[in-house]
């Protein structure tokens, strides 16, 4: 199952559902390699177009694929035990040393497609 997202911006990235993930963790997949762990960083926010607040999460893991592709592995339940993602937040949004990079619609209420 894949969900796609439209940036503010530009379609960089997508969230994507994987049932090998580890509960609590969000994977990403972006058109660029050119970044580290350290670079991305995931927040969420509680208005649409609202600026990042907060410390975020670091990328805990990127995988450089061939054909331009980069997957990166976000913790969120660290955001969701802080506060900085809740029943309210509406958009997730990933930065790129200290840079805004993309931001998506976060669905609610969640729902899965089974069929």
């Amino acid at each position: 199952m894949e969900e796609n997202y439209e940036s503010t911006s530009t379609r960089n990235f997508q969230i994507k559902a994987n049932t090998e993930i580890s509960p609590g963790h969000l994977l990403i997949k972006f058109n660029d390699s050119q970044f580290s762990e350290q670079d991305l960083r995931f927040f969420g926010v509680n208005k649409e177009g609202a600026p990042v607040s907060g410390s975020g999460v670091p990328a805990e893991q990127i995988n450089s694929h061939y054909r331009d592709e980069t997957t990166a592995l976000f913790n969120i339940s660290d955001l969701v035990q802080t506060g900085q993602f809740t029943d309210e937040t509406v958009e997730g949004v990933i930065t790129a040393s200290g840079h805004e990079i993309g931001r998506h619609r976060i669905e609610t209420p969640p729902s899965i497609y089974v069929g």
